[in-house]
This record gives C-alpha cells, sequence and structure tokens, in this order.
C-alpha cells in the first residue's frame, strides 16, 4: 500500500523548549542534580500511592497501564523537559499507570510535598507548574488530532524524529540522525494506534521512498522531517510572563 504524505501541521519536540524548562525549574526549586538510571527502570508502578514528582532532564519514559489479558498497553512517551506523571496525587490515591525509563535517562526527583511547600513559599513555583501542566495537556490534544488526522506514515516519521532528536539531543531541522530505536515493534505499533503488521508495512513504505535506512534498532533518517513538521514546533514557553504575586 502507498500512502501520500500529507501537509497537515504537527508538532514536535524541542530541545531549547526543554532546556528553558529545565532551566525554570532548576531556578524555582534550587533542584539537586538529576539522578541516572539505566534502561527498563520502575519510577513507580500502577497502584502504587504518589509520593514524589519526577523531572525529565534527558532520555525518555514511557507510561503504560495493565489490561484485562495480563499485558501492558503503551499510553505515551515522556521526553526531556516533562513531568513524568504529576495529577494523580491531586485526584486519585493510586497511580493508573506504570512509568519507566526506555533508554539512559537523568531524573530529577522530589516529595509532592516538597513541590507543595515551594509553592506556598513562592508562587511563581504555582504559576510555572500550572503553565507546564497546560502546555502537556494542549500537545496531547493535538497528539490525539494527528492520530486521527494524519496518515501511517507521516505519523511514523514524524514520532521517529521525535525519538531520535531526543536520542541525539540534536535541534530541528536537521537533514539526517542516526539512532537506535528504544521500543519494540509491538510498542511502536501501539503507539501509532495500528497493528503491529501494518507497523513494519509502513515502515517499508518509508524505507522505499528514501527517508529511512535500518539494520536491526539502529536507523538512519534522511532527508529530514516534512516541512509541515518543522514548521510547527510544540508549544513554546520563550513568551511565558510569570505573574508576580
Amino acid at each position: 500500500m502507498n500512502y501520500e504524505v500529507s501537509r497537515q501541521p504537527v508538532i514536535a519536540w524541542s530541545a531549547a523548549q526543554a532546556a528553558r524548562t529545565l532551566s525554570t525549574w532548576r531556578r524555582l526549586l534550587s533542584l539537586a542534580p538529576p539522578e541516572e538510571y539505566q534502561e527498563d527502570v520502575f519510577l513507580f508502578q500502577q497502584g502504587d500511592e504518589p509520593r514524589e514528582v519526577f523531572i525529565i532532564a534527558s532520555g525518555i519514559v514511557k507510561l503504560t497501564c495493565d489490561v484485562s489479558n495480563g499485558q501492558k498497553s503503551l499510553l505515551t512517551l515522556r521526553y526531556p523537559g516533562d513531568f513524568v506523571e504529576v495529577c494523580t496525587n491531586d485526584v486519585h490515591p493510586r497511580y493508573p499507570m506504570t512509568g519507566t525509563t526506555v533508554t539512559r535517562c537523568e531524573i530529577h526527583r522530589l516529595q509532592i510535598k516538597q513541590l507543595s511547600e515551594a509553592g506556598q513559599r513562592n508562587h511563581e513555583v504555582n504559576a510555572f507548574e500550572n503553565h507546564v501542566l497546560k502546555r502537556d495537556l494542549y500537545n496531547l490534544c493535538i497528539a490525539n488530532v494527528e492520530l486521527k488526522t494524519l496518515n501511517p506514515i507521516d505519523l511514523l516519521e514524524h514520532a521517529l524524529w521525535d525519538i531520535a532528536r531526543v536520542q541525539t539531543g540534536n535541534r530541528w531541522p536537521q537533514q539526517r540522525l542516526e539512532f537506535v530505536l528504544p521500543l519494540k515493534n509491538s510498542e511502536m505499533a501501539e503507539w501509532l494506534g495500528i497493528s503491529e503488521s501494518h507497523y513494519k508495512q509502513v515502515r517499508s513504505e518509508l524505507e522505499q521512498m528514501g527517508h529511512l535506512r535500518r539494520n536491526g534498532r539502529r536507523l538512519l533518517l534522511l532527508h529530514g522531517p516534512s516541512l509541515s513538521i518543522q514548521a510547527a514546533p510544540r508549544t513554546e514557553i520563550r513568551n511565558l510572563v510569570i505573574p508576580r504575586f
């Protein structure tokens, strides 16, 4: 099956945005150096009581949930600059999902109580947390729009470029990036909302287009993402004005 590359705008992970977010959190919270984690380490598990806040400095974390057949379903990936998950404590006594490192990661962690106390001392903390959560909600909504409106070849190319930028630390646009894909075929398919066989078919189409070369899990992305992807980075924070109280 051949897919025509669409030109709808999509959001893209931004190294610059992640750096600004981390810099602001480090200033507001006087964060200790991040802790290092190997891949496939549980940060928290479904059913645990929320006690800590995790802010990703580098690497990728996946959120999964248990399904009825005993398997885990991939919900989303969290990148540098993101909270891994910060809302459960306010709405539910237990995590509804599991947070696991996908790659080697550096992660800032602090007690939920510490974040709350920092917000009481400095209203900038609450204002910035509110902004970050609104931005995350917007990006998740746009990701759902992409899932419904983009064709599979665009979805896969966009996903691979985001992962490649995070893995290599490169900012967009780039014409070629080589990286190791940290997810299994089944996880990629689930994340993109297609079957595993369909995922392999779409990946082959991307190779035939000359946009991808593959040697096992080591991938080389070529020619840069479509102009529509380059034109619409994920919501930036450079124009944020934090109110002073």
